[in-house]
């Protein structure tokens, strides 16, 4: 696993650890995002897609051929699946398609120069903050994990956009934006790339502020990052 100014280390048998908890997590984090009309499906197609451009850098046939393939799958899984849908996904499908995400990431790892440890959580980042905001929730309700509810990102733009089209289009934008920063960040050095992911941190945070997230269920870390804000502002 390459790790920013650390660099490369082998995590022993705790890497198989860290695998499985990577693989469920994914996995979930797919599904629960496909509550809309190609939803899943184009934000699996933007992913695969960076793999393949990630893999051409570092010359990874293996990882190059199969995220090819897959984006070309989902790319036309998605003309029949996006509004108004005329086949569906289910659970069947999307959690098969975060499976195979999250293994496709792991393969880069067995060369610790594809990728660093941070890119593919970057290229995930919104299934990825979207479980961590569902998990969060639901446990500061007492409900159980796996409880359906109506406020993930897709439902929460839906609340100030009745078209699940421009929903998802916006979606596909966001996880454009994180493709590219991932990309980005693979080409430069941590100086660079660390801060860089930093501000899409505060990206995040200020967007989900304004939607009313945040302030339900992260006020401290809403603290923190307005705090350095003040800083930053004091400074110049």
């Amino acid at each position: 696993i390459d790790l920013p100014f650390i660099g490369p280390i082998d995590p022993g048998y705790f890497g198989y650890l860290l695998a499985y908890f990577w693989i469920i997590g994914i996995t979930n984090a797919i599904n629960l995002i496909d509550g809309l009309d190609g939803l899943a499906s184009g934000v699996g197609t933007i992913t695969f897609l960076t793999m393949y451009v990630l893999a051409i850098f570092v010359n990874d046939y293996f990882v190059m051929t199969y995220a090819l393939i897959l984006a070309g799958s989902t790319a036309g899984f998605l003309v029949y699946n996006f509004h108004p849908a005329k086949i569906f996904m289910g659970d069947t499908g999307a959690l098969f398609l975060g499976y195979i995400i999250s293994v496709l990431s792991l393969m880069g790892f067995k060369n610790a120069t594809f990728i660093s440890f941070i890119v593919p959580i970057i290229i995930l980042a919104v299934p990825l903050f979207d479980t961590f905001f569902a998990i969060v929730r639901r446990k500061m309700r007492g409900q159980s994990f796996s409880q359906a509810d109506k406020e993930h990102l897709h439902h929460l733009l839906m609340t100030n956009n009745d078209s699940q089209r421009k929903t998802v289009l916006i979606i596909y934008a966001i996880s454009l934006l994180f493709s590219g920063v991932a990309i980005v960040y693979s080409m430069v050095s941590p100086e660079i790339g660390v801060p860089m992911v930093i501000g899409m941190y505060v990206l995040i945070h200020n967007v989900a502020r304004r939607m009313g997230l945040l302030e339900k269920y992260f006020l401290p870390f809403s603290k923190i990052v307005q705090k350095i804000q003040k800083l930053d502002k004091s400074e110049k």
